[in-house]
C-alpha cells in the first residue's frame, strides 16, 4: 500500500515539475520577445543568454519527459546550469530588471524540487547575488541598496508562497483521485488485489501469452472450514487466518503472477506457467506453506488446510472466463475431498 502511495506521490511531482518548466519557458519566451523588439531596452550579451536560457528551459522539459526515473537528478543539475547563467546575467548586464525576472523563474523551477533542499539553495543563491549587485552598485545610497534587498526578498518570498500553493493544490486534487482509483483495485482487509483488478490487469498476461503464442495457468484457491474458524474462534481471528495466508502466497509467488481475493475465502492466482508437473508442483507448495502456518488463538495454534483447483488454457482459444470457470470445476472436485489438488488442462 505504501508503494501505491509513494508512486502516486512521484507521479504527481513529476508532473508538476512539467506544469513549471512548460511556464517558465513561456514566461522566458514573452520575455526574450519583448526585449527583441525593444519594448524593454536590450544588449547583444543579454539576449544571448536569454536564447541560451530559452535553449536549456525546452531541452530540460524535453529530457523530464524522455527519462521519467531520475528526473529530480535531472531537475537538480538544470537548476544548477540555471543559476550559473543567472551569475552571468548579473556580470554582463548589471540590470536589475532582467536579474529578478529569471531569478523569478529559476525559483519556480527549484520548488519543484524537494522543499527543503531548495529553500537552502535558494537562500544561497540569493545572498551570493545581493553580494554581486552591492559590489556592482556601491556607488548607491543605503536606501537604494535596501530597495533592491527588499525586491530580491519579496520576489524570493511571493515565488516560494506561490509555488507552495500550487504544489499543495495538486497534491491534494491530484493524490486524492489517484489513490481512490488504486484503492478500488485492493482488498482492504487483506490488502490483495479484488476481483475488479484482478480482470484489468489480468489482460497485460493474456495479451503477452498471445504475442508469445503460450499456454497460462489458473489456480483457484479455497481455504478448507472457514466458516468453522470463525464459528469456533471469532472473526476477528478468521481475518488474521485471511491476512496471515495473503502474505504466504505473496512471498511464494513470481513477480509477474497476478494473485486476487475474488470472494470471501477464495483467491485465484493467474500465471505465465504452462506445465501440469510445474503447476502441481508450485500448488503442492502452496498447501504444504499452508498446513506450516502458525496463528495462535485461545493458547492454541490453529491449522488449516486449502483446496486447489488449476487449468491450464491457451488465451488465443479460451477466453479468461471460461478458464476461471474450468479452474472453479477443478476446485469443486478438490473441494469434496479437502486437502486436495485437482487440475485440468485445456
Amino acid at each position: 500500500m505504501n508503494n501505491i502511495i509513494n508512486n502516486s506521490l512521484k507521479n504527481v511531482r513529476y508532473k508538476v515539475i512539467l506544469f513549471s518548466l512548460f511556464v517558465s519557458l513561456i514566461f522566458s519566451i514573452t520575455f526574450f520577445s519583448l526585449r527583441l523588439f525593444n519594448i524593454i531596452p536590450h544588449s547583444k550579451k543579454e539576449i544571448l543568454l536569454i536564447l541560451i536560457l530559452i535553449f536549456i528551459f525546452a531541452f530540460n522539459i524535453y529530457t523530464i519527459i524522455k527519462v521519467k526515473n531520475n528526473f529530480t537528478k535531472i531537475q537538480f543539475l538544470f537548476y544548477i546550469i540555471y543559476s550559473i547563467l543567472l551569475f552571468l546575467l548579473v556580470l554582463f548586464t548589471k540590470n536589475i530588471v532582467t536579474i529578478q525576472w529569471y531569478y523569478c523563474l529559476i525559483i519556480i523551477i527549484a520548488f519543484t524540487m524537494y522543499q527543503y533542499l531548495s529553500i537552502i539553495l535558494n537562500t544561497i543563491i540569493i545572498v551570493l547575488v545581493l553580494i554581486l549587485i552591492y559590489i556592482f552598485y556601491n556607488y548607491l545610497p543605503i536606501y537604494n541598496k535596501l530597495i533592491i534587498t527588499f525586491s530580491f526578498l519579496t520576489c524570493f518570498s511571493t515565488s516560494l508562497t506561490i509555488n507552495y500553493l500550487l504544489e499543495k493544490f495538486a497534491f491534494d486534487s491530484y493524490i486524492k483521485r489517484e489513490l481512490l482509483e488504486k484503492l478500488s483495485l485492493f482488498d482492504y482487509l487483506t490488502e490483495a488485489y479484488n476481483r475488479r483488478a484482478f480482470f484489468k490487469f489480468s489482460n497485460i498476461l493474456l495479451n503477452d501469452a498471445k504475442r508469445e503464442k503460450r499456454k497460462l495457468s489458473i489456480l483457484m484457491i479455497d481455504i478448507d472450514y472457514f466458516k468453522k474458524i470463525n464459528d469456533s474462534y471469532g472473526h476477528d481471528i478468521g481475518d488474521k487466518v485471511l491476512k496471515t495466508f495473503v502474505k504466504m502466497i505473496k512471498r511464494n509467488i513470481r513477480e509477474n503472477d497476478l494473485f486476487a481475493r475474488i470472494g470471501g475465502e477464495e483467491f485465484v492466482i493467474l500465471t505465465k506457467t504452462d506445465n501440469k508437473d510445474q503447476l502441481f508442483t508450485f500448488a503442492q507448495k502452496i498447501s504444504k506453506l499452508t498446513k506450516e502456518l502458525k496463528i495462535f488463538a485461545k493458547g492454541k495454534n490453529i491449522q488449516f488446510t486449502i483446496s486447489i483447483g488449476g487449468y491450464i488454457f491457451d488465451p488465443s482459444k479460451e477466453t479468461l472466463d471460461y478458464a476461471l470457470k474450468k479452474a472453479d470445476e477443478a476446485l469443486y472436485k478438490a473441494k469434496e475431498k479437502r486437502d486436495s489438488i485437482v487440475i485440468f488442462e485445456g
